[in-house]
């Protein structure tokens, strides 16, 4: 089974990435206001954005795999479960029987019917 910290190893790639886009854009500066480095700037923000993309898309890879887990997980909850229901019940079927006997009876005492068809 896969550790929560090994389902975020999907994203190491991108992390190291970043580390190298961080040093890069802490060292560049451009002059917006010229059309070469307002162009220039707007080509890495372009590249800052793909990184956004890759980080969305290895979240859903890393989410469809947990959710994959999660299902499997709660197949097997219900098997076991049920597997200990069926054996509850082979013993507390004949206990609720008695319990509604015992209930019907004293309804039957408390209303006087039992007395009258045993005596009738």
């Amino acid at each position: 089974m896969t550790t929560p910290t090994e389902s975020l190893a999907v994203f190491d790639p991108i992390k190291a990435d970043i580390a190298k886009l961080a040093e890069e854009n802490n060292l560049t500066q451009f002059d917006y206001e010229a059309p070469a480095g307002n162009k220039l700037a707007r080509s890495h923000v372009y590249k800052l954005r793909q990184i956004k993309g890759r980080i969305a898309e290895a979240h859903k890879t890393a989410k469809e795999k947990a959710l994959e887990v999660c299902q499997v997980l709660d197949a097997k909850k219900r098997e076991l479960t049920g597997q200990v229901e069926a054996m509850i019940e082979v013993h507390d079927k004949p206990l609720r029987e008695i319990e509604e006997r015992a209930a019907k009876l004293a309804e039957e005492k408390a209303t006087g019917r039992g007395a009258r068809q045993a005596g009738g």
